[in-house]
């Protein structure tokens, strides 16, 4: 994390938060809280559970890809996430983390294409110390 008077960190956490300028930044102190190699292995404190961050934002998106994978036109599709953010009003970490990934799809203007990238993310490693 960096910090001035305030600190700012990962997009998982607050993913619209701004960060501050440069000019803002007096002093900077870097603090790494965890380490996830490729093949998942974690070096680290791990105090904010990361990683567990990182799974709940995979899972929003295996679930929204699920979800319209059997959409297969441009409009049945768009409408599909239309009706699906309507739908996912939920306030716990993986309602917010599907929203996230509609609302990608929603601003994107190829979302067959953006879901085809979507359909192409790698499973995740086991994480493990």
């Amino acid at each position: 994390m960096l910090g001035s008077d305030r600190l700012f960190g990962s997009s998982l956490d607050k993913p619209d938060a701004p960060a501050p300028t440069r000019a803002a930044l007096d002093q900077v102190h870097v603090a790494i809280d965890l380490i996830i190699f490729s093949d998942g292995q974690m070096l680290g404190e791990n105090q904010h559970e990361y990683h567990r961050l990182i799974e709940e934002r995979h899972a929003g998106m295996k679930d929204v890809v699920n979800q319209l994978s059997q959409e297969h036109s441009a409009s049945a599709l768009s409408a599909r996430v239309v009706q699906l953010r309507e739908q996912t009003k939920g306030r716990d970490r993986r309602s917010l983390e599907s929203r996230h990934w509609l609302n990608l799809l929603a601003a994107s203007p190829n979302v067959e294409g953006t879901l085809k990238e979507f359909q192409s993310y790698q499973p995740l490693p086991h994480f493990h110390r």
